[in-house]
């Protein structure tokens, strides 16, 4: 048991530890760039990786942007789809975003620089980063919650969570959890 706390700890300070550099990605419905600096002003930022074609990211599109809009004064979220192939571009992916009123940005990282910065594998996969005197710190990666298909299932919300523990200055315990989805491709 103290070995499985321990690998906890580990775990949460490797996360910790994890600068994010400013980034610069074209959002898919307005074409808007969007960089990672413009976020100063607020406490922190989510990054969730997604995918338009991934069931998993259906699942939790309704709750994503719940949360995004529960902390959209505070604590904004960024979308960023990373897979390199056409389906999740062009027409089809804007003709998408609007008819689920996706309204946060939703940022297109084709070359895969973000997805390497981060070392994301999963959709939807988030980071909660911190905003530590004008950089970004990774406090939390993973899981959005402990229940991808059901969001009436929830009895842990991790993203939620961390976004609060953040808030409220107090330390995240568990700053990982594995999560659900699609593998990028």
């Amino acid at each position: 048991m103290n070995y499985i706390k321990l690998l906890f700890v580990v775990l949460s300070v490797s996360v910790q530890a994890q600068v994010v550099a400013d980034f610069s990605l074209p959002n898919a419905v307005d074409g808007k760039t969007v960089n990672l600096r413009d976020y100063h002003q607020y406490a922190g930022v989510v990054v969730i990786f997604v995918s338009y074609d991934c069931p998993f990211d259906k699942y939790y599109l309704d709750r994503i942007l719940k949360i995004a809009d529960t902390y959209k004064t505070t604590f904004p979220v960024l979308l960023i789809n990373a897979n390199s192939d056409e389906v999740e571009s062009g027409a089809v992916l804007k003709n998408y975003l609007v008819q689920q009123q996706v309204t946060i940005p939703y940022l297109l990282d084709k070359q895969q620089i973000e997805l390497r910065t981060f070392n994301a594998h999963k959709t939807p996969e988030c980071f909660v980063l911190k905003n530590t005197g004008q950089k970004f710190t990774v406090v939390y990666r993973g899981a959005i919650d402990d229940s991808p298909q059901s969001a009436a299932d929830v009895r842990e919300a991790y993203l939620t969570d961390a976004i609060e523990k953040v808030l409220a200055g107090q330390r995240i315990e568990v700053a990982e959890h594995r999560p659900p989805g699609c593998s990028i491709r």
